[in-house]
């Protein structure tokens, strides 16, 4: 799946690379936003820096094929086979937030219970060998009994011994084919992969409305004199509806057709589970409605699959479901670990309270709207409902 950047940079920070001998800039990525970043050999439009200066256009566009919106990407400027030292962005993601696979993980070095290791040898369908210093640095038979998960196959197993000397994991059931070089494995001691899969999951949903996935829908169209209509399935909260405008009603480019939208007055309505909104007046006839709101964050099937949480407020979510794990243990621990698992419970649960103010997910404020603004169809500039033969 390609993606596609359009990059803007200040036309003095171009002179200033140009000046310190840059040509052009870079496309970087990685499958984290804290992880390894590569090169993505992409040029950009313009090609160049002296392309920009000459055409006096300072956005430059990426267009990468072999990428993904799940993926995180930097920028750098090159020179030959050089690249600055600083890159010139943050780290910024392709646009669908972090991955499953991501969380998991971050999740598991949160709670101390995870090992990610890469193979440095070719084992066989029982056998995984990692000479790494995180795994040879523990004594013979450490590894016992905890959990070995290979994400390339989705194959869970038990180990049975580990070998310090040798870096061995032996374990069982057998995995359906050779565990070969450079796979990476999980190893974790209290919860099984899909245990964490679940509690991430569970937590996605937990933790609305501070954590939430906004939603701007433009599917609605407005019907002669109807007032009531009904939002979105995946909307939970709606924060604004606007009507679209005359301009350009033929258009086919969203850019364009029907900009700028005007505010509607309008009043949540809920009747069980359907959410509704009220218009104070009949709007045109045939003419799109803007819905905006929020929902559940994304749920996650698969590794690559990612919900729409940044850095900043990853940590907020992994503590709603470090407190499901240790919750659902509580449950089935032995009466001796009982209450370390509900002080952990209870712990996990007091820091996203703590944090919930300041890691939230950014999302617009649902406008209320007076008597008067009702009135006034919203407060937009020139607008007398009279004029359209809406007022009474």
């Amino acid at each position: 799946m390609a993606v596609t950047f359009n990059i803007p940079v200040d036309e003095l920070d171009v002179a200033q690379l140009i000046a310190d001998g840059f040509t052009s800039l870079t496309l970087w990525y990685a499958d984290a936003p804290d992880g390894t970043y590569t090169d993505s050999g992409v040029t950009p439009s313009p090609a160049t820096l002296a392309a920009a200066v000459t055409a006096e256009t300072y956005e430059f566009e990426f267009s990468y094929s072999g990428g993904s919106p799940s993926q995180w990407f930097k920028v750098r400027a090159k020179q030959g086979i050089t690249y600055s030292d600083a890159y010139l962005s943050s780290p910024f993601t392709g646009g669908s937030g972090v991955t499953l696979a991501y969380l998991r993980r971050r999740l598991g070095s949160m709670l101390g219970d995870m090992k990610v290791i890469t193979t440095t040898a070719t084992g066989d369908a029982n056998t995984a060998t990692c000479t790494a210093f995180e795994v040879k640095r523990w004594p013979d038979s450490y590894f016992n009994g905890q959990f070995i998960y290979r994400p390339a196959t989705g194959e869970d197993a038990i180990i049975d011994t580990s070998v310090q000397s040798t870096g061995a994991l032996n374990f069982s059931p057998d995995n359906g084919s050779t565990v070969a070089s450079s796979t990476i494995l999980e190893i974790t001691k209290r919860w099984t992969h899909s245990e964490y899969n679940e509690a991430i999951n569970w937590a996605c949903v937990a933790a609305y409305p501070v954590l939430s996935r906004p939603i701007i829908n433009t599917g609605l169209i407005t019907i002669a004199d109807t007032m009531v209509y009904t939002a979105p399935q995946d909307i939970l909260t709606i924060t604004s509806v606007e009507i679209e405008s005359q301009f350009q009603p033929d258009s086919t480019n969203p850019a364009v057709r029907g900009r700028p939208w005007a505010q509607v007055p309008f009043a949540p309505l809920y009747e069980g589970l359907n959410v509704k909104f009220e218009l104070n007046w009949p709007e045109r006839e045939d003419q799109r409605l803007r819905v905006s709101g929020t929902g559940y964050l994304s749920q996650m099937a698969s590794d690559t699959d990612s919900t729409e949480c940044l850095q900043h407020n990853a940590d907020l979510l992994l503590a709603k479901a470090a407190e499901r794990l240790f919750s659902l243990s509580s449950m089935n621990a032995a009466s001796s670990d009982r209450d370390f698992y509900i002080e952990q419970e209870q712990r996990f649960k007091g820091l996203f309270q703590e944090n919930k103010p300041s890691q939230r997910s950014k999302r617009a404020a649902q406008r209320r709207w007076g008597a008067d603004a009702r009135a006034q169809g919203g407060g937009r500039p020139g607008y007398d409902p009279r004029r359209d033969g809406r007022a009474p």
